[in-house]
């Protein structure tokens, strides 16, 4: 699933969110979800994300098989797997024992003009895995049916359809957006209402799992006590005076300075008259047209001094952030800095 790009600091876990888990150096704009589905009984499960950017058939192969491993080991038994037919997955199926990846190929088929052939991937692969899982239900299990619908891709398609339209309208989420309708839909059973329009059936399954089953502690933070403080800054970030986003930046400290008058200089009359402008400023007319009431100021408006160290701290920032982002930002240490 594809979601945006973004980058936000986690304060309770004092940590960035938004980089890729295969590659921590460049921000996440997939997201990779595992599912399980019961072939007989009607529940599903999601056990397990990760958030990807160029994710690479060996990573795939790699994160398959311990997803796996860990789904063994609670007593569920894995028959197989599906997939739809993104490429990674294409070149990643093939690793796999016949009977095992079973791919969604049986409903792939591609949109296009109705002057031109429609066309179904992989046909005779399908089919042969659908076969290979029947000999296994019926020597093993002792199954005498098999609901073919179950060895689809419907119910985590679904689930994506819940995310995306969580909290009335989610249809780009990010890292953090995502987490939350993740760990939400856990929690009320997936209880969203079914579209007519949907390209899938109605989902009756229920959750194996809800999150209140997995929350019997709270998870302790795991911050690694990185003793190394040197920070390596681009030199080149640091000393430009580009004045691109002026107004953005102006509209950003004012909101910074008007933080610091009601939690540190609530009463100091000085501190307010040398950190406010009176007058206009060049870019404050963002924060001007941004006023409710444009007859009175309500907002704050920072003088030019404040504004150039503001601007300055931010082109610190930016520089110490475009090389080696560290994941754990250790706060105590920057309020110390």
């Amino acid at each position: 699933m594809s979601i945006t790009p973004e980058i936000h600091y986690d304060a309770s876990q004092d940590e960035l969110k938004g980089f890729a888990n295969n590659d921590p150096k460049n921000f996440a704009d997939h997201v990779l979800v595992f599912m399980i589905k019961g072939i007989k009984a009607n529940y599903k499960q999601p056990v397990a994300y990760y958030f990807t950017n160029g994710l690479k058939k060996d990573e795939l192969k790699h994160i398959i098989y311990d997803v796996i491993k860990n789904i063994q080991a609670t007593g569920l038994h894995v028959l197989c797997t599906v997939c739809d037919q993104a490429t990674v997955n294409g070149k990643c199926k093939k690793e796999f024992p016949s009977p095992f990846a079973l791919a969604r190929s049986y409903k792939n088929v591609k949109n296009s003009k109705i002057s031109k052939r429609k066309k179904i991937c992989e046909r005779d692969k399908t089919l042969e895995g659908i076969q290979n899982v029947w000999k296994i239900l019926y020597q093993k299990y002792s199954f005498d049916t098999l609901l073919t619908r179950n060895l689809n891709q419907d119910p985590i398609e679904i689930f994506f359809g819940n995310i995306r339209s969580y909290g009335v309208r989610n249809v780009a989420p990010n890292t953090i957006t995502f987490e939350g309708a993740y760990k939400s839909l856990l929690l009320n059973n997936y209880n969203a209402p079914h579209s007519i329009r949907s390209n899938c059936e109605e989902d009756k399954n229920k959750c194996l799992q809800t999150i209140d089953f997995f929350l019997t502690e709270k998870p302790s933070s795991d911050i690694p006590e990185d003793k190394n403080d040197n920070f390596t800054f681009n030199l080149e970030t640091l000393h430009s005076k580009t004045k691109e986003d002026k107004g953005q930046s102006n509209y950003v400290c004012g909101w910074v300075v008007a933080k610091c008058f009601k939690k540190i200089t609530k009463l100091c009359k000085i501190c307010r008259s040398n950190l406010n402008e009176k007058c206009e400023v060049e870019g404050n007319a963002l924060i001007r047209a941004k006023e409710f009431n444009k007859n009175k100021k309500w907002l704050c408006y920072p003088n030019k001094n404040v504004i150039e160290v503001f601007q300055e701290i931010q082109r610190i920032t930016c520089s110490f952030l475009k090389k080696d982002v560290p994941k754990y930002i250790r706060v105590p240490y920057i309020k110390q800095i």
